[in-house]
């Protein structure tokens, strides 16, 4: 259960600028249509069971988004964490329309254009817009929002934090796993592509290209030049059919068993791989090592500071409560 929670935290972190509508009425019904049941008031204001089902659900779906999952049987055990971040957010919405920002409206119009460009058409966003039961006006709202947060915790959370040497240097040498390079060749291949239903006679016509190729090669013509008129490998054929340096889990099996077994500047008989037939060329290696700390030390900082940043974000949410009147109401 502890899992549990602490991915659902992890969620609502990383989301946190995608705030809840609090102030949302209810959609369009009949009059007769029964109260919203409240879950909680934060500063006179109310989140309502339609709010937090939604939330849930929003969580949920980020989360199998990264492949994780709240089981069926857990979800009310949650509820009053993912309530918890919906106070949070409000708190913080709140907190936001207190300080000084500039550009605003430029990044939300930017914002918006960005989301506008994941439909075809206008019918397409706005259908969309309906499903979300959110029109455009309350689409840029919540995006007003979402942007005013990002600043408030950019701010008073991220701008904050600060990354010393001697926390980089533990991370590294705590770590060394991460910054092993195993074993690397270089080498150059010409591929003639198989598709995945070719018959005998396919094949066979495919084995006369490749081996015509094989005898240029054997007869002194440079490689480079070969493979760019034959190989049928956009990525490298431009390159002299450079593939640079890989690892050996980096290509398929007899892929790699050929080209880990074979002396720099030797070229290999035909290979046959699941892509189709190669001529490969080893032309470097390079022994195992360990990534150098220097080389690392900006990645190292970022990742410290992603980490400090959400830990430091739960308990900046959590001082704004203490000067905040929340009453919890769910049970």
């Amino acid at each position: 259960m502890k899992r549990l929670f602490a991915a659902v935290t992890a969620t609502a972190l990383t989301t946190l600028p995608l705030v809840a509508d609090t102030n949302a009425p209810a959609k369009s019904e009949p009059e007769a249509q029964a109260p919203a049941t409240v879950l909680a008031r934060v500063n006179g204001k109310d989140i309502t069971r339609a709010q937090l089902d939604e939330a849930v659900q929003e969580t949920m779906s980020s989360m199998q988004m990264r492949g994780q999952q709240i089981p069926a049987g857990h979800l009310r055990e949650v509820e009053p964490q993912i309530l918890n971040q919906l106070i949070g957010q409000q708190l913080a919405i709140e907190k936001s329309k207190t300080i000084k920002m500039e550009n605003i409206d430029a990044k939300v119009k930017e914002q918006l254009e960005a989301f506008r460009k994941n439909f075809p058409d206008d019918k397409a966003f706005a259908e969309q817009l309906k499903q979300m039961n959110l029109t455009e006006d309350k689409l840029k709202q919540k995006l007003t929002e979402g942007v005013q947060v990002e600043a408030l915790l950019e701010q008073e959370v991220r701008s904050k934090i600060q990354i010393s040497e001697n926390e980089v240097k533990e991370f590294y040498d705590g770590h060394t796993q991460y910054f092993a390079q195993p074993d690397q060749v270089r080498a150059s291949h010409i591929l003639v592509l198989l598709p995945t239903d070719a018959d005998d006679q396919v094949k066979a016509e495919k084995k006369v290209v490749i081996d015509a190729a094989l005898a240029r090669v054997s007869k002194g013509e440079d490689f480079a030049k070969v493979a760019s008129e034959v190989s049928e490998d956009p990525g490298s054929k431009t390159k002299g059919g450079d593939l640079g340096f890989f690892g050996r889990e980096q290509m398929v099996k007899p892929f790699a068993d050929t080209a880990f077994a074979m002396k720099t500047n030797e070229v290999s008989e035909v290979v046959t791989t699941q892509f189709g037939y190669h001529i490969i060329k080893k032309t470097d290696t390079k022994p195992a090592s360990t990534l150098p700390l220097e080389q690392e030390k900006a990645k190292i900082e970022k990742f410290l500071k992603q980490q400090k940043a959400q830990t430091n974000m739960v308990a900046y949410i959590e001082s704004l409560k203490k000067d905040a009147k929340v009453e919890v109401l769910l049970k």
